[in-house]
């Protein structure tokens, strides 16, 4: 299997997830100037994973299905990071 620069399928998850979901990304004011221009490199991302390295389609299908876990994880850490800075 060869995931270019990635050393196993757990490692190209994380990069992928991370690029994907980042918070910088998915904040709307920086979202929404620069929507088209990631439509189109997702798009040429995933082209690429279809033509070139079909291994990795285990890696979006895993990414996809973790994101609920993701996201719920991230709401109960931003949470408590709230609680803490209350508190003090």
């Amino acid at each position: 299997m060869n995931h270019g620069s990635c050393a196993d399928l757990e490692a190209c998850l994380s990069s992928i997830a991370l690029q994907t979901w980042a918070p910088e990304r998915v904040a709307v004011w920086g979202l929404l100037p620069n929507l088209p221009w990631l439509i189109v490199w997702e798009i040429l991302r995933l082209g690429f994973v279809l033509l070139r390295d079909r291994a990795l389609l285990s890696a979006y299908r895993e990414a996809w299905q973790l994101l609920g876990t993701v996201r719920r994880r991230r709401t109960l850490i931003q949470a408590t990071a709230r609680e803490r800075m209350q508190e003090s």
